[in-house]
């Protein structure tokens, strides 16, 4: 381990040995639509930012659009409010911080980019959900002194003068492309194909579990405008934090490739890639937590428990 030493006494090599480090603890947490332990082959981005923030001697940023909301289809989720899959995933990047402390003086912190504003009409989530699952995130750092960690979403833009409609649609007129040149990547380029039929999937779920009143064929239709919607708010998003934390290394809870410009992590567990905590709930089983459907713990005979009395999470092989 070095020792913490100003960094502009590194020289070259040892800089590149903390590079190696910090990519390394980030492997350890990594999402790879392909496997790999090796984060030789990864986009050059991701060794410019880190070598970036090291030449300048500064708090190495890392900038993760998440925690938006709890998704409304309760066959997934059991609360529209934080749990212990929200209180461990916190603890986990801010834990990351930490051991990229104790090898770079100057530190790193996560900025967490919320945007449950971003989406919530196109997915079915109450404004009001958004606002009390916003303060149950804020109250988590606070409570667990995660003081790694900063918080970033629509409403630190926007005027407080303006609806969450009117901020959406600034967003969209300010920086979004066209949904057209949305449905002309997601065509061509495979890694877009891919995670629109990840955000299509996930819709199709919930709309069939929020939306009965309509048929499944009708659900499919809405399901696959949406998930344009959906990427199309998302890119725009992404300009947006980009435009605000230029020099940020950017991560995403979504699988990526090797190539891409986006390091992705696992937040928990999960038997999917694309589990997340706000579309899972929290199984304890034999010391160990991961993230599960509500619906199948049910079925498992999972018993509801709350951490320190207030963050629900399910165990498995406990009688009730």
């Amino acid at each position: 381990m070095l020792q913490k030493v100003q960094t502009n006494q590194l020289n070259p090599y040892q800089a590149g040995g903390v590079i190696n480090k910090i990519l390394q603890i980030l492997m350890s947490v990594s999402n790879f639509a392909t496997h790999t332990d090796d984060p030789a082959g990864m986009s050059s981005v991701h060794h410019f930012k880190l070598a970036s923030a090291i030449s300048r001697c500064e708090k190495i940023q890392f900038v993760l659009p998440a925690f938006p909301a709890k998704s409304k289809n309760h066959e997934k989720t059991y609360s529209h409010r934080p749990d212990l899959g929200e209180v461990e995933s916190l603890k986990r990047l801010n834990e990351i911080a930490l051991k990229i402390s104790e090898i770079y003086y100057p530190g790193a912190e996560f900025i967490i980019c919320s945007d449950g504003r971003v989406f919530s009409d196109l997915v079915g989530v109450t404004e009001v959900d958004v606002t009390e699952y916003r303060l149950g995130i804020n109250d988590i750092a606070k409570k667990f002194s995660l003081t790694k960690l900063s918080f970033f979403d629509l409403e630190d833009i926007f005027p407080s003068k303006f609806s969450f409609s009117q901020m959406r649609y600034s967003l969209e007129k300010e920086y979004a492309v066209s949904i057209n040149e949305i449905k002309a990547n997601v065509k061509s380029n495979d890694s877009k194909c891919s995670l629109f039929n990840g955000i299509h999937r996930f819709i199709k779920e919930d709309y069939l579990v929020i939306k009965k009143e309509i048929t499944k064929n009708q659900i499919n239709k809405q399901a696959k405008e949406v998930a344009y919607k959906v990427m199309q708010r998302s890119n725009a998003w992404s300009t947006l934090v980009a435009q605000k934390f230029p020099d940020a290394f950017r991560l995403s809870i979504h699988p990526q490739d090797l190539t891409s410009e986006k390091f992705p992590i696992k937040l928990l567990p999960c038997n999917e890639r694309w589990g997340t905590p706000w579309h899972r709930v929290p199984v304890m089983q034999n010391g160990e937590l991961s993230l599960m459907r509500n619906l199948d713990i049910k079925k498992m005979g999972g018993v509801l428990k709350k951490y320190q009395g207030l963050y629900a999470y399910f165990e498995l092989g406990v009688r009730q």
